[in-house]
């Protein structure tokens, strides 16, 4: 007799207890990683090509980070108690060792086909069971290839787990794989393949930190808190993307959620929201708590709690997949790297797509955000298919009445006319600086890489009436230059010092796109609670005054 769960997660918490499974890997956003085995699980599988391919995209991914690569994939109908089963070998080459799958693994895959056919396991029945039982217990993995992609993942692996190691012993293994012997072919290539991102490959002790202005995590997770009031503003019926194109590494998408509200934990929450957020939800909900089931505390999922109306609607402060919504584009080869690694197939679009990228040069072709090519798609300069479809795409959402573009940035704040990343690459002009200089009135200051990110932004991307800028910088382009004279949501201000520059201070401030001119602006000051034996990672913003 089927069964009739009614969503994913209680379906997946099903078959782990009845197959004695009690630590998956839950990683990589995959649906569970078990000894040699990867599972993906549907409510009702109807195309065994569609989820095949989500798997495999998982796959792919997990090669990036240096991740083991399960032999078994496992596809499982949980209503109808079926698994079917693939062997990762047989894709190895086609698509788990190739260039990485950028945007949300679920995204696109009706296309897909493949005359392997699997074995049907039907786990309702003593026979099934013993086979997934048998399959459980196997703990084989199959061997990756190691190229410009995924090297630095498998190099970070290498480290943590020998902590002594040094770049030379990492170049020993990868060309003749000992500790990774099973995990990796041998390496055939030459060191100078990467010598444009040699430091990601030095051990952590001699590695630089990447970019010229790091933003400190602190500053992002309130920096999110904009973003999410900049959601909260659009309309019921609309859609949104969030849009950064001086991503970096990424550091700005590191708080957004990556599932949907319900299925967060408790113990997830503070990966979100700030602690004092947190603590004050679960006051709110203290009653609760003597009203629900549960096992853990910390594995409470919101979608439990917000069974029970109190005081505070949490949907009013975080929301579904927000990093699926988010367009990202970098131009540096390592930051692009590293971004790829972090956040590809948790995206929605990556610029420039995998297509563009080479080993042979620092940056990435069509990774300047203020070329004509990147704006307006258009260039005499010879660009993929894929990646003329990708600003297709973006200027899409920036054209649909029912979209709404979230502008997250933190621009880089310096004189463009010694900029070696643009005009002076010889990849192409600097189309923004040569707009603003047909207006005749921003002098000197249309120099700023700062200000020209944010007048193209307002001028490119920003068109619609609930469209929104969360924007880094310093305040004189709203004091001085007359480029914020819009609608002010919210804002914060930060010491600068921990962006790798001089002490001062940096606003971070959410915009509408609504002209109005004030003559002055209230924000709360933060400081960056000083611990030394905390890691960036783990310190928290401190409120000052306003």
């Amino acid at each position: 007799m089927s069964k009739s769960f009614k969503s994913e997660r209680e379906g997946q918490i099903w078959f782990f207890d009845k197959f004695g499974i009690t630590d998956t890997e839950l990683s990589n956003n995959t649906d569970g990683i078990y000894n040699g085995n990867i599972f993906e699980f549907k409510l009702n599988i109807n195309n065994i090509n569609v989820v095949l391919f989500q798997a495999l995209k998982y796959l792919n991914h997990m090669r990036m980070k240096g991740a083991s690569i399960p032999a078994n994939i496992l596809l499982v109908d949980l209503n109808k108690e079926i698994a079917y089963l693939f062997n990762s070998q047989d894709f190895a080459n086609g698509y788990i060792n190739q260039p990485p799958f950028v945007g949300a693994a679920s995204r696109g895959n009706d296309k897909f086909s493949t005359a392997k056919k699997p074995e049907v396991i039907k786990y309702d029945k003593p026979a099934g069971i013993q086979r997934i039982t048998e399959l459980l217990q196997t703990n084989d993995f199959i061997r990756v290839t190691i190229d410009i992609y995924d090297v630095v993942g498998w190099s970070n692996r290498f480290y943590n787990e020998n902590p002594k190691a040094t770049k030379i012993k990492l170049f020993e293994e990868l060309k003749d794989p000992k500790y990774f012997e099973k995990l990796i072919y041998p390496w055939k290539g030459k060191e100078k393949d990467f010598r444009y991102i040699m430091d990601l490959l030095n051990d952590r002790m001699h590695r630089k930190e990447l970019g010229a202005f790091y933003t400190p995590p602190a500053y992002c997770k309130k920096a999110t808190e904009l973003v999410r009031k900049a959601i909260a503003q659009i309309p019921k019926n609309h859609k949104y993307v969030i849009l950064d194109r001086c991503a970096g590494t990424g550091n700005l998408l590191e708080f957004l959620t990556d599932k949907p509200v319900k299925d967060i934990t408790i113990n997830e929450l503070r990966k979100y929201l700030s602690d004092e957020f947190v603590d004050k939800y679960l006051k709110d909900k203290k009653n609760v708590f003597r009203l629900i089931k549960y096992n853990d505390f910390n594995q409470i999922t919101i979608g439990k709690l917000e069974k029970y109306k109190t005081k505070i609607n949490i949907r009013n402060f975080i929301f579904d997949d927000e990093l699926s919504h988010a367009i990202v584009n970098t131009y540096e080869l390592k930051e692009w790297i590293v971004l790829n690694e972090r956040f590809g197939t948790k995206v929605k679009m990556i610029i420039p797509p995998p297509g563009e990228i080479s080993s042979k040069e620092a940056l990435v072709n069509g990774g300047d955000a203020l070329s004509d090519k990147f704006i307006l798609g258009e260039t005499k300069i010879k660009m993929s298919e894929e990646y003329i479809d990708s600003i297709a795409e973006l200027n899409n959402f920036v054209k649909n009445k029912k979209t709404n573009v979230i502008l997250f940035e933190n621009p880089p704040y310096r004189d463009s006319t010694s900029n070696t990343h643009l005009v002076s690459s010889g990849k192409g002009k600097n189309y923004v600086k040569e707009e603003m200089a047909k207006d005749k009135k921003w002098g000197a200051t249309q120099n700023d890489l700062a200000n020209q990110f944010i007048y193209s932004g307002w001028k490119y991307y920003l068109n619609k009436t609930n469209d929104c800028f969360v924007l880094f910088s310093p305040i004189k382009y709203w004091k001085s230059l007359g480029l914020g004279n819009k609608k002010f949501i919210d804002g914060y201000l930060f010491n600068r010092k921990y962006f790798h520059a001089g002490e001062s201070s940096i606003s971070c401030i959410a915009w509408q796109n609504k002209n109005e001119s004030v003559e002055e602006l209230t924000l709360e000051a933060f400081d960056i609670e000083n611990v030394e034996i905390l890691s960036n990672e783990n310190k928290k913003a401190v409120f000052l005054k306003k």
